[in-house]
């Protein structure tokens, strides 16, 4: 039994310029789901207690924000005009401050990802900014034109 292909739902980002996320402008759906999915979460615990004693508690001072890492191929290999380096430059692009928070008297902000994946719950309900893009390409045309490329993404908890 076979995967039915045109039910296999996409993984993507939707980048939002607003921080309540309703002024979507652009979306970027993979061409390949992640490779790989990972989380994590920092907590901070002082230890308390008599070091004389050898007697020691734990004490909760804070976390940090979670963060997540994927990794993604992009392929434009069955395309004759493709080139991934434009799909890598718009993910770069989402690491600048948008253009309303530039111009607002705040601070300016990141554009805000939203990571959707079907019903997948992994990252969802999580409003993220792009930390870190790196992109590895690994196949070129004659011409020079990339069509491969790895891209590790990190995301950060917003």
């Amino acid at each position: 039994m076979g995967v039915n292909l045109a039910a296999l739902e996409r993984a993507r980002l939707v980048a939002y310029s607003d921080r309540d996320c309703h002024v979507p402008f652009g979306t970027l759906e993979f061409d390949f789901n992640p490779e790989d999915l990972s989380t994590a979460r920092p907590a901070t615990w002082q230890p308390t207690g008599s070091q004389t004693d050898d007697v020691w508690s734990l004490h909760f001072t804070g976390s940090g924000p979670q963060t997540a890492d994927l990794s993604i191929l992009l392929d434009e290999w069955n395309n004759p005009a493709g080139d991934v380096s434009k799909t890598v430059n718009k993910l770069i692009s989402w690491t600048k401050p948008t253009r309303p928070s530039k111009n607002d008297q705040e601070l300016p902000m990141p554009p805000i990802v939203e990571f959707q994946w079907g019903s997948s719950a992994a990252l969802a309900n999580v409003k993220w900014c792009i930390e870190k893009v790196d992109a590895k390409y690994t196949m070129f045309r004659a011409s020079g034109a990339p069509i491969r490329a790895t891209c590790r993404i990190t995301l950060k908890a917003f």
